[in-house]
């Protein structure tokens, strides 16, 4: 949820929660119509990396992002465009140490193995447009609050190595490791635009 509180300075506080995690922001009044918003989201599971042709039992999901954005609102109440950028650590992460794991439908056991996909770009071009408005001055204190965008994160970086427990499976484990990198990458791809939704509540003290 997204609560947010008005200073008589012009700043809001809030909490927020969306694709890019649950986290905090801060609203600056800037001018009339214009708004200033940064903060911070942070997502960290741990699990298991399952797919149809890889399992990986120990794996880790990071989601870190700061946005410092500049809100428009063009008729003066809740409705706003926002532009500007955000500094991301997006990642997935595998590793294995004596154990058995699937890499390109075949399955290994393997003394240590270590993965990472990550977004290239650190910082990512944002646009999108949202409902709320965490320094409005109206008489309703209680507001819902929308975004709705994309930030531009370009192409991923894919590391993936492994050592076969058994010497004589390593060339097989090392060509199927480079066409697992190509499937994943040809998956990743697919996230160079990363939709950025958010929802929420705002009350203005």
């Amino acid at each position: 949820m997204f609560f947010s509180f008005i200073c008589w300075s012009e700043v809001g506080f809030g909490l927020k929660v969306g694709t890019t995690g649950p986290g905090l922001d801060l609203t600056f009044g800037l001018r009339e119509k214009l708004n200033l918003r940064t903060g911070v989201s942070y997502y960290n599971i741990s699990g298991k990396l399952e797919k149809a042709d890889a399992r990986i039992e120990d794996s880790e999901l990071n989601l870190l992002n700061i946005p410092l954005l500049i809100d428009w609102h063009p008729f003066g109440g809740g409705f706003r465009l926002s532009l500007g950028a955000f500094y991301t650590d997006n990642y997935v992460s595998a590793k294995a140490k004596d154990q058995k794991v699937t890499i390109n439908d075949r399955e290994y056991t393997v003394s240590n193995l270590s993965g990472k996909i990550s977004l290239k770009n650190n910082f990512a071009p944002y646009f999108g447009i949202g409902i709320g408005n965490a320094i409005n001055k109206s008489n309703r204190r209680l507001h819902f609050s929308l975004d709705i965008g994309v930030m531009y994160s370009g192409s991923p970086d894919i590391s993936l190595t492994a050592t076969a427990s058994d010497p004589l499976l390593q060339a097989q484990l090392n060509q199927d490791i480079e066409e697992q990198k190509k499937k994943f990458k040809d998956e990743a791809d697919n996230y160079k635009f990363y939709p950025v939704i958010t929802f929420g509540i705002s009350y203005a003290f």
